[in-house]
């Protein structure tokens, strides 16, 4: 486990924001012209949505994803679940620490969206499920954390259950280089740059995002709360590089692209780890 910073430049009498604040963006949080249309909403919640992350996780799960009753945690805004519904026929009960701001007006497009609080790091289940999505959480935990998760996960699936677990940006070594040297030493060459340029001085703030974890590591502490490991699926190589403006603009050409995809296969964003309950708790 290590930690994950982000960078960021802006003028000098900025200040940092905490990484939770984030979670409050991918929540539904804060404040937007909120749609009136489902189209509109999957347009804005969805496709456009943080980087492209969430239209990727779509595109992956929609292959793997094959219970029908299915708990998610830490919904956010309900776009990716409410779109697993729709193409595959699921039965998904979306849940989150409390209710998001945009519940009721989701609901009116929405009528048939289920919704429950539940804090994983604290709260007995009162139900259990042939599976359990866990999307853009697990980078908020450390690893006493992921023991009361992987925990509630436990007890939370019907024998045989799944947990699908997204570790987004796992801890690797191409990972670390990118994230601890590329993305910083870049970010203060604009900054000074920018700084010559505009005749005022801007900065980079480093501000602490969460978690990155060892895949290996997930498994051991999931093994330990009787949930075993059974297969791993990877997308989005290139998704990372959305962080450099330098990358995005190599990104622009068809061998850009082609480039980056390459050598993101060594640190794919999008990885998801599948567990299954053992019928037998350790």
């Amino acid at each position: 486990m290590k930690i994950f910073y982000k960078y960021k430049i802006v003028e000098s009498s900025t200040t940092a924001t905490p990484y939770r604040d984030h979670h409050e963006e991918l929540a539904g949080n804060t404040d937007i012209d909120f749609p009136k249309t489902k189209e509109e909403f999957f347009d804005k919640f969805l496709y456009q949505f943080h980087g492209g992350r969430t239209a990727a996780l779509d595109r992956l799960c929609k292959s793997m994803i094959v219970e029908k009753n299915i708990l998610s945690v830490a919904s956010g805004n309900f776009a990716v679940e409410l779109k697993y519904e729709e193409l595959s026929g699921c039965n998904i009960v979306c849940s989150d620490q409390y209710a998001p701001r945009w519940l009721e007006q989701t609901k009116k497009l929405f009528p048939n969206l289920k919704f429950t609080e539940i804090d994983v790091l604290s709260d007995v289940p009162k139900f259990q499920y042939d599976a359990i999505l866990a999307f853009s959480l697990i980078y908020l935990f450390n690893n006493k954390d992921l023991g009361a998760f992987f925990k509630f996960s436990y007890d939370s699936l019907h024998s045989d259950g799944r947990l699908y677990l997204d570790v987004s940006s796992a801890e690797t070594t191409s990972g670390s280089i990118f994230h601890n040297f590329f993305i910083p030493i870049e970010s203060n060459i604009i900054a000074l740059f920018k700084s010559f340029r505009h005749g005022r001085r801007f900065k980079v703030i480093k501000t602490m995002h969460g978690w990155h974890h060892n895949e290996q590591e997930l498994i051991r502490i999931a093994l330990d709360n009787s949930l075993e490991f059974v297969d791993k699926k990877v997308d989005g190589f290139d998704v990372d590089f959305a962080r450099s403006p330098l990358l995005q603009r190599l990104a622009k050409y068809k061998f850009g692209r082609y480039f980056l995809n390459l050598i993101g296969r060594a640190m794919p964003f999008n990885v998801i780890l599948i567990f299954r309950k053992k019928s037998i708790k350790i």
